[in-house]
């Protein structure tokens, strides 16, 4: 799961899905998910507002990102390369 408050890493995330092949739930805090506490979930997960966390399905964080790079799908699917057994597939180029 990813969990991110900018929309732009639930782009990132269907990104890495189609390239690497792997299940991915982006969740958004703020919108899918309220805290009591606006900034609780940031804080916990040491993030900024432009930040994401890849949590695994046990629960412990795999990746996170503080801010938002210059590119989220690239950092994500470098990400989910290395912390998964996904072999990222090469870009397809319309030609």
């Amino acid at each position: 799961m990813l969990l991110a408050e900018d929309a732009r890493w639930g782009l990132a995330a269907a990104h890495a899905v189609e390239r690497l092949g792997v299940a991915l739930e982006c969740v958004r805090i703020g919108a899918e998910v309220r805290p009591v506490e606006e900034r609780a979930l940031r804080k916990a997960f040491g993030l900024g507002a432009g930040g994401a966390s890849l949590v695994r399905p046990d629960g412990h964080v795999a990746w996170r990102s503080i801010d938002l790079p210059a590119d989220p799908r690239g950092a994500l699917a470098d990400a989910l390369a290395q912390v998964s057994s996904a072999a990222r597939r090469p870009e397809r180029v319309a030609l």
